[in-house]
């Protein structure tokens, strides 16, 4: 069955975004974030591609990008193909990494430009990652400060220009928006992901739940039911370690 082409921006702006597969994790530290930008920054060279914001969440990402149709789809492609073959090897996973083709909404529009840019950088917030919009893992603080982009490109001030001054910028993040974005990541479902790996972390004393997979069978067991005493549900429990559902119950 072929494919359902991808719908085409006026001016080659696009909203892309891309989840993990049955919204597992995609980023478990902060070395995962690292390599992601290196590989977003080697996709945009490689595309001629120009990037205005990014986040990068637990199980998913966001990208406001400018680059042209035609090379959309090796942009999308060549980020997604070549992390998931880093992340797999350095976490010795099987499979898919990411769920289905990466989603990309084209943006025909200045009042759409700038939302989406402020959707993205109140993704951390809105997740409770944060308390402000100044997160490690997005473009906010190059926007405000001029440093703190970990991308191998400059970041243009389109949306500032475009809003007045920085203060302008500041005041326009501070508003949630409301807007709906049709971005396959329900709000609910990011919000408990990233909420429940920030919990479980914290009750391993700062290890990924992912590296329970690779315990002995009572160390493993033991930590699981530490998950299970700090608050965590059976299905949430095994939505962030990897480990079925029933192993996760007769431990």
């Amino acid at each position: 069955m072929s494919r359902i082409p991808r719908l085409q921006s006026i001016g080659d702006f696009y909203h892309i975004y891309s989840r993990g597969s049955g919204r597992q994790l995609i980023f478990e530290d902060n070395a995962d974030h690292r390599v992601f930008l290196d590989c977003l920054s080697d996709a945009l060279r490689e595309t001629d591609a120009t990037l205005y914001a990014y986040a990068l969440m637990g199980n998913h990402y966001h990208l406001v990008v400018q680059v042209d149709y035609e090379h959309l789809p090796k942009f999308g492609h060549s980020l997604n193909c070549d992390y998931a073959k880093y992340f797999n090897a350095r976490h010795e996973h099987i499979g898919h990494l990411f769920q289905d083709r990466f989603s990309s909404q084209p943006i025909n529009d200045d009042e759409y430009f700038l939302s989406a840019i402020r959707y993205v950088h109140r993704n951390p917030l809105e997740a409770k990652l944060t308390a402000t919009c100044s997160y490690p893992w997005s473009s906010y603080d190059a926007y405000i400060t001029g440093s703190g982009n970990q991308v191998a490109c400059p970041i243009p001030t389109k949306a500032i220009d475009m809003l007045g001054d920085l203060d302008a910028f500041r005041e326009f993040h501070t508003h949630s928006g409301k807007e709906s974005f049709d971005d396959d990541v329900p709000t609910s479902t990011r919000i408990d992901s990233d909420e429940i790996l920030a919990l479980a972390t914290a009750a391993l004393d700062g290890d990924s739940p992912t590296t329970l997979k690779s315990l002995p069978k009572p160390a493993r067991n033991h930590k699981l039911c530490t998950l299970k005493s700090a608050g965590l549900s059976i299905r949430q429990i095994a939505l962030i370690t990897g480990i079925s559902r029933s192993i996760v119950q007769r431990a």
